[in-house]
């Protein structure tokens, strides 16, 4: 299993992510889980991560924790903005209501190491920043729901419009 960061948080590999490793982890104590997660559509998810049937497997891994562990842990779907999936955003925000303790991180291309060819800016900058704003509005009113801080998204922000 791979730990990322100072906190102990269990950010998962496509090849790691099975209820043993999962039920592993949170017998230790660990209350918190990374799962990458790029699109409610499966074809989106699996070509941005590049692994095919790791969205069926995310997707199963999430029903798992939710039906063995609702209220003990934390998710926390990191959600790489690329040119694939930015006009996803909204639609996988609204579905988070549907988990207890799930939150949603978006990431620049530039936080993972993702094949070049992934690495598309979105096309349209001002569906992406009405997309962003509506985050931001959001963040202030279920603040529980959106992990990056405002400052974070105004970043990810300023970072795709100077890549254009």
């Amino acid at each position: 299993m791979k730990i990322k960061n100072k906190f102990n948080d269990l950010i998962l590999k496509y090849d790691e992510m099975n209820e043993s490793n999962i039920d592993s982890y949170l017998q230790r104590g660990n209350k918190i889980i990374h799962f990458p997660f790029n699109s409610l559509n499966p074809n989106i998810h699996d070509f941005v991560t590049g692994e095919n049937g790791s969205f069926e497997k995310i997707w199963n891994l999430i029903d798992y924790i939710s039906f063995n562990y609702e209220n003990e842990i934390t998710l926390i779907l990191e959600y790489t903005i690329t040119n694939f999936n930015y006009r996803d955003i909204i639609p996988t925000y609204g579905w988070l209501f549907n988990f207890n303790n799930a939150k949603i991180k978006f990431l620049t291309f530039e936080d993972l190491s993702i094949d070049s060819e992934k690495k598309t800016y979105p096309k349209n900058l001002d569906i992406l920043n009405k997309t962003i704003e509506f985050i931001k509005e959001r963040k202030v009113k279920h603040p529980n729901i959106i992990f990056n801080s405002v400052k974070n998204l105004d970043n990810i922000l300023e970072f795709y419009h100077k890549k254009k």
